[in-house]
């Protein structure tokens, strides 16, 4: 099932917002794990644009390495 019917699917309340419990009741583990990062203004829910967003920088950051800790 595509990702966004798979989201759909799991908004119960069919409001656009998917909320860490909804994720998890929707066996959305890779979304359960990574919910905090989807969520960056950290509303307690995300929203399809939230998703679209953090798989792209997801997508543009494999393969590239970590950035190196700030100077002490």
């Amino acid at each position: 099932m595509p990702m966004r019917a798979r989201f759909e699917q799991a908004n119960t309340t069919h409001d656009g917002k998917l909320t860490l419990d909804q994720a998890q009741a929707a066996h959305m583990m890779r979304i359960v794990r990574h919910f905090s990062e989807i969520d960056a203004d950290h509303k307690g829910y995300i929203t399809w644009q939230d998703m679209r967003g953090w798989s792209a920088a997801q997508r543009g950051n494999r393969g590239n390495p970590p950035p190196p800790p700030p100077p002490q």
